[in-house]
């Protein structure tokens, strides 16, 4: 722990926030958000075996190697956890995309079913913590960036928003032709249409991005909305879903040799449906023969006593394709010591940055208000299980404003628990959600379905919060008060969906401040809003934002969402578990716009956080070194540095020669790790042997101030050895960039020239890259406050990146 008293640590345990950091289940709708408490080494065999798979699909010698990785284990064993984790990495690394669907048990069209569900996973965030561009958006991006197949001049003429019409029609039939000119043999089997309507999301309109979502959904359209996309022709055909499915597989795979991941999970929830093995073997038959496709990686996931009852209906040629390379794994839930401290550690850290407390790097796995010992008594169980036992005692904490107490000794359960009947709600909404929702076309009936669905979430939380929803003029005022009748919340929310050409978006955004007012205004859009850097809408949504303001994509598969939990709840809230259903599930407070509007669970409980602010600054008054500094030897081929144990205590002395090559020092916590080696490096330099040091946390840098070499030191030993050290060196500081002279620049580019050459995807996870680096350097961790200090310096590598297209970005930008 760092230098705060227990005491306050104990005090934030024992508050109400964050109370879900020892959640045990992960919800479907958590699969698109990142994961804060995942633990790379729990379940480091699929983990391995996922990214084999993802590097056969990278390696430009394609073989015929399997691509189904079919995961089996206890309910409980972390299937859907695994499932997110892989989304992570697929679309963090910018490795492919990933569409997420569970099993259900009453559509007849599997093809169809997938299709819904993979265009719902591409109108999610692409990746959120880099922004809220969609997966369709990052796919049309990549598409035409790059390697200069399409000029600037037709991006530029595309985006804008001048173009008529039929001229934008043209643009697009053109720019769909030269693609498929220029781009060669890799690009003969891909589906000019689907080019066409990708090309389509580059238009800033969201009336022209629903009818493109309609169309790859393979719903019906209108002749007048096929008209407006050129005449395009519908998709309606029973085959049609199925051969959309490959042509996005073949596209993405000649885009970037992207992969297409197709993730199964729950498979389980057709055990108890009429004909249950049959429907089975169709859905198996659907996902073998998409993995067909080179760039396809098919992720079966099921209970495993259940997938042992289902698959005797399968051909055994079937059975081989899904069992065999890779072969299945059996994901085992029981924990080790090692990872149980890992899995409370993580969780407590984000719980302490929430308040801004930083915990020490040396104490990754400190547990505390948690006993030390608690991880060896809760050995050999479950996952959900500890987590459940450590959510069961935080609750005992807050109640009594004790620590946790100790686990009894408990034997780990030999039999798994049993498998859970899937709930009939589940399914129903499942396959409801798969159907054609229409979105409402006008501004004003999309605005109140949005009110309706606001004041719904009080229902999903168990009305512990009341959201008081009232329209004015284009407007929403939500007020959203606690059991207590308290407003803990105050926006004025509008649909600000008009073009940025004119100022007409930008006046729709100072409008919207007006009738705010001093509340939180919030712009809500149904396509991305204009992230240029150079333009003036960019700027002045900066502005907006910096004044307090919030933007949020609500995409069209949130609208649709919306639609059908409307008509879904009318029809099905008599049923006798619909309301335990919808508020263990969440379906509408787990979408991805409504989770950027306003935070409910932090909402929930307004705690008064202690005033007392902890410093936590390192102090840099005197040089980094400690206890018993020794004097240069008189031998200088031999370095003292320390005392052997034993009742008459001698120099323990190493040859100067030991530290010809790499050594490095290991030891816990406070066990004199950086004292040593500094005694050493001490010592060479008055040798005259000069030393550079990689100073991550700005402890090392006070070598280079005076009033440290002043500091009154009572030992006359250490006082004149300090004397020795400040005559013989000289000390230089380098930094990343110089600041009013202060130190000297390494002039090492944050980012290099020529990213004009890439696409905007890729030059943003450059830029994630960068940043990751960067914080690295000073000290920060991937996880809690610091994760998104990085993401926020990664995006402002991005912006600078822009405003500096053709140059090198260096570490200090005037």
């Amino acid at each position: 722990m760092t230098g705060i008293p227990q005491e306050e640590y104990l005090k934030i345990f024992c508050s109400r926030i964050k109370e879900e950091i020892f959640h045990s289940i992960t919800h479907h709708n958590q699969i698109w958000q990142p994961d804060p408490y995942d633990i790379e080494n729990i379940h480091q065999e699929s983990r391995d075996c996922f990214e084999r798979l993802l590097n056969r699909i990278s390696d430009t010698e394609q073989t015929d190697s399997g691509r189904i990785m079919l995961l089996l284990g206890d309910s409980g064993a972390g299937k859907t956890h695994l499932m997110r984790a892989f989304r992570n990495q697929t679309h963090e690394k910018g490795l492919g995309y990933f569409a997420y669907m569970q099993m259900t048990s009453s559509v007849s069209n599997y093809a169809s079913y997938a299709l819904h569900y993979t265009i719902d996973s591409l109108d999610k965030p692409y990746c959120a913590i880099s922004g809220n561009m969609t997966g369709l958006v990052h796919l049309s991006n990549a598409l035409i960036e790059r390697r200069h197949v399409v000029s600037q001049d037709d991006i530029e003429q595309l985006r804008n928003g001048e173009l008529n019409r039929d001229e934008l029609n043209d643009l697009i039939h053109k720019i769909a032709d030269d693609i498929l000119n220029k781009e060669g043999e890799q690009f003969r089997s891909v589906d000019l249409d689907l080019i066409r309507a990708l090309l389509y999301l580059q238009h800033d309109e969201p009336a022209t991005h629903a009818r493109i979502r309609k169309y790859l959904r393979c719903e019906n359209m209108s002749e007048y909305d096929c008209k407006m996309l050129g005449n395009i022709t519908p998709r309606i055909q029973e085959d049609d879903p199925d051969r959309l499915l490959q042509a996005l597989a073949h596209l993405m795979r000649a885009i970037d040799t992207g992969a297409f991941v197709i993730c199964l999970d729950q498979l389980e929830d057709i055990h108890l449906a009429e004909d249950a093995k049959i429907k089975f073997q169709r859905a198996m038959e659907k996902m073998t023969k998409l993995a067909e496709i080179p760039n396809v990686i098919v992720v079966i996931a099921c209970l495993e006593d259940i997938y042992s009852l289902l698959k005797s209906r399968l051909p055994k040629p079937q059975r081989d394709r899904i069992e065999k390379d890779p072969d299945p794994i059996i994901l085992h839930g029981k924990r080790s010591e090692a990872e149980i401290r890992k899995l409370i550690g993580i969780r407590l850290q984000d719980l302490y940055d929430s308040h801004g407390i930083d915990s020490d790097s040396d104490s990754d796995e400190s547990i505390f208000p948690f006993r030390d010992e608690t991880p060896a008594l809760l050995v050999g169980m479950p996952t959900r299980q500890i987590l459940d036992w450590c959510r069961q005692q935080r609750e005992h904490s807050i109640r009594n404003r004790v620590p946790p107490q100790l686990p009894e000794i408990i034997k780990p359960e030999s039999d798994p628990e049993p498998s859970p009947k899937p709930s009939p709600i589940d399914q129903l909404w499942n396959d409801y959600l798969a159907c054609p929702h229409p979105v409402p076309e006008s501004e004003n009936e999309m605005l109140q379905l949005l009110g309706r669905m606001l004041e719904h979430c009080a229902t999903e939380l168990g009305h512990s919060l009341e959201c008081n929803i009232v329209q004015r003029e284009d407007f929403l005022d939500i007020d959203i008060r606690n059991t207590a009748e308290n407003t803990v919340f105050a926006a004025t929310i509008g649909l600000c969906q008009k073009s940025p050409q004119g100022g007409a978006l930008a006046k729709q955004i100072g409008k919207l401040q007006t009738m705010a007012g001093k509340r939180t205004a919030i712009a809500i859009r149904s396509v991305e809003f204009p992230a240029d850097p150079k333009t003036k809408i960019a700027i002045r949504l900066g502005e907006f934002v910096a004044n307090g303001g919030k933007k949020v994509l609500v995409s069209d598969a949130d609208w649709r969402t919306m639609v059908a939990m409307e008509s879904f709840r009318e029809q099905y809230a008599q049923q006798p578990d619909f309301m335990h259903w919808l508020q263990n599930e969440r379906p509408v407070l787990g979408l991805p716009s409504f989770q950027q509007l306003m935070d409910f669970q932090q909402l929930m409980v307004i705690t008064d956080i202690s005033s007392s602010q902890t410093d936590d600054s390192r102090s840099q008054q005197d040089p980094p070194t400690h206890a018993d500094p020794q004097p240069s030897p008189p031998d200088a081929s031999r370095l003292k540095i320390g005392l052997t144990q034993g009742y008459q205590p001698a120099p323990y002395e190493v040859d100067i020669s030991q530290f010809v090559r790499h050594a490095a020092f290991l030891g816990g916590s406070g066990s004199g790790k950086t004292t040593l080696a500094l005694n050493i490096i001490e010592q060479l330099l008055l040798q005259g042997i000069p030393a550079i040091l990689l100073d991550r946390k700005g402890d090392l840098c006070s070598y280079a101030k005076d009033e440290a070499w002043r500091t009154p030191v009572s030992d006359p030993a250490r006082a004149q050895m300090r004397k020795a050290l400040r005559d013989k060196i000289e000390v230089v500081v380098y930094t990343p960039g110089a600041i009013e002279g202060q130190g000297r620049s390494l002039n090492i580019p944050i980012m290099p020239k020529g990213l004009e050459n890439l696409s905007s995807g890729e030059c943003e996870q450059l830029a994630n890259h960068s940043a990751f680096s960067l914080g690295k350097i000073m000290g920060y961790k991937d996880q809690g406050l610091d994760r998104t200090r990085i993401i926020i310096l990664g995006k402002a590598i991005s912006i600078l990146v822009q405003l500096n297209r053709g140059h090198a970005l260096p570490p200090v930008s005037e």
